[in-house]
């Protein structure tokens, strides 16, 4: 059984997003998949997930606040050009990584998971994810190119010895 709200929390967003988002092809928690000179084995598009930072504030009674931003990468094969004067099918086309991104965004922005209690009880376990930032990262060296959009969420954490 796992306990670590990390834990939780990844498995949770990877069930949501492809629940949502079914043209996502992989998701996976991020391990640096892109830092290679050879395109990574993932199946596009892909998502990747990984938490950035946390933050944590001494709430007494061995209770903390904890403030986390996650990152969603989503990884797109790098072959179709946006010229001006292409046809209007393929720069279309070309725009699918934005696309895609605003599937995930509207999957994740505002939803919060849920977890059973010992009654079996639905209830949040952290506050909705917000979105807060995104980001472009051509990689022509491996034929990528990858949308990061960043998330906050927070909880309550107790402390167990």
């Amino acid at each position: 059984m796992l306990s670590s709200t990390f834990a939780h929390i990844m498995l949770d967003l990877q069930d949501r997003i492809a629940k949502q988002v079914p043209a996502i092809r992989m998701i996976d928690r991020y391990l640096g998949q892109e830092q290679t000179a050879v395109r990574p084995a993932l199946d596009y598009p892909a998502v990747l997930i990984d938490v950035e930072d946390c933050e944590y504030e001494e709430t007494g009674n061995g209770c903390q606040f904890a403030r986390a931003t996650f990152s969603i990468r989503i990884m797109h094969a790098n072959f179709t050009k946006c010229l001006q004067k292409s046809p209007g099918k393929i720069r279309a086309e070309s725009m699918e990584d934005f696309e895609l991104e605003r599937s995930v965004v509207n999957a994740v922005h505002g939803w919060a998971p849920l977890m059973a209690d010992d009654d079996k009880v639905l209830h949040q376990y952290c506050e909705p994810f917000i979105r807060t930032a995104d980001r472009s990262e051509n990689r022509n060296d491996i034929g990528l190119r990858i949308r990061t959009v960043f998330f906050t969420t927070a909880w309550e954490e107790e402390m167990t010895q």
